[in-house]
């Protein structure tokens, strides 16, 4: 973890030290504090190639959440890859405040509609449709029905 968190510090990246963690915990299916508490873990030839293949894309300065595969919003954990935007903070205020809004105008007996156009990861939707139960549906479209049907699929629990 030190080699590769030497590298990405060479590449001129911030946190590298926390990205290494991130890389080799999921490479070897550990979160951090697994990693930090069992240090003496040795990884397999395979692992090992995995992990410096994440760190060689790292080092190219692509996003974590696109090596990993995945990121997580208000408590949830979506799937991103470069065909979608990934999840950022101010998105969750954005939620936040649509789901404020929404609880506001249901709790007064009205039937606000919902939708997100260009939904990419899904955050956005399946975020407020989890987080308020009380809205019977919500509109959620992209321009790649591709994207559509995982977003279908992860919301149905589908593999």
């Amino acid at each position: 973890m030190g080699e590769g968190a030497r590298l990405l510090a060479q590449a001129d990246l911030q946190g590298v030290r926390l990205d290494a963690q991130v890389l080799l915990g999921c490479v070897v299916g550990m979160d951090r504090s697994h990693l930090l508490a069992y240090p003496e873990r040795v990884l397999t030839s395979e692992q090992a190639q995995v992990y410096w293949s994440y760190i060689q894309r790292r080092c190219e300065h692509e996003p974590i959440a696109y090596i990993v595969g995945h990121k997580e919003f208000y408590g949830l954990d979506f799937v991103v890859d470069r065909r979608v935007l990934i999840p950022r903070p101010e998105t969750e205020m954005l939620v936040e405040a649509a789901l404020q809004e929404i609880a506001r105008r249901l709790d007064q007996g009205q039937m606000p509609v919902v939708a997100d156009i260009g939904t990419g990861s899904g955050a956005i939707p399946i975020t407020i449709a989890v987080e308020e139960p009380r809205l019977p549906y919500i509109y959620a479209c992209d321009i790649s029905p591709t994207l559509l049907l995982l977003r279908v699929r992860i919301v149905h629990g589908i593999k």
